[in-house]
């Protein structure tokens, strides 16, 4: 990502520089702007031809960027359908576990550097939203009209379960994300204990030993 973009940030930092520097020495606006413009377009053409963009690293932020985007539809539509399960438990389980999928990818964004990384965890993401999505629809369904379905109780029982087990993927999954987070708390807090002092004596018992 910073090679990407490292033509576009050396010419901003070069067009400061040679602003100030010229306006210091002919403090005229114009001549300022016009010699850092064309000192920082020399820049940038330096440092686009020693550093050519990535091409590959685009095409994978492009990607990653294109299968969140995916997985952020996927979880509003079945946060809407949600709102229609007359099942508190599934409905809660349901909406819980599209407020934390968002943030699965938030946390693989702050841990993985690499855009594929982020792509592969939507992706998979995306798939498992999807099954949910159709599970959820049915449920509906046999909810509205149960008459119409075989068993419409046992199915419904079966779809609670499998929301379930949705809010319980998205759980674990955060808090396999966030282990090492965990692991550097329980460190930081060691740190934060009071040091244990050793044992002083009473002060009468030192008195009646002097004497």
């Amino acid at each position: 990502m910073i090679r990407n973009n490292l033509s576009g940030l050396s010419a901003m930092v070069a067009f400061a520089a040679a602003f100030l520097v010229v306006y210091a020495i002919h403090p005229t606006i114009w001549i300022a702007l016009v010699v850092a413009a064309l000192f920082a377009a020399g820049v940038f053409l330096i440092m686009h031809a020693l550093f050519p963009a990535n091409a590959d690293l685009r095409a994978y932020n492009l990607d990653a960027r294109r299968r969140v985007k995916k997985v952020l539809e996927s979880v509003d539509r079945i946060q809407k359908m949600a709102g229609q399960v007359k099942d508190p438990p599934s409905r809660e389980a349901l909406l819980e576990g599209c407020r934390v999928v968002p943030q699965i990818l938030d946390e693989t964004r702050t841990h993985e550097t690499m855009s594929f990384k982020v792509a592969s965890t939507a992706a998979n993401m995306q798939n498992y939203l999807t099954s949910v999505e159709s599970v959820l629809e049915v449920y509906l369904r046999i909810q509205q009209d149960p008459d119409f379905f075989t068993d419409p109780d046992k199915q419904l029982t079966a779809g609670q379960e499998g929301f379930k087990e949705f809010q319980g993927f998205a759980l674990k999954s955060m808090q396999q994300l966030t282990a090492g987070d965990t692991a550097g708390y329980q460190a930081n807090l060691e740190t934060l204990r009071p040091l244990t002092l050793p044992a002083i004596p009473a002060l009468g018992g030192a008195a009646t030993a002097a004497k």
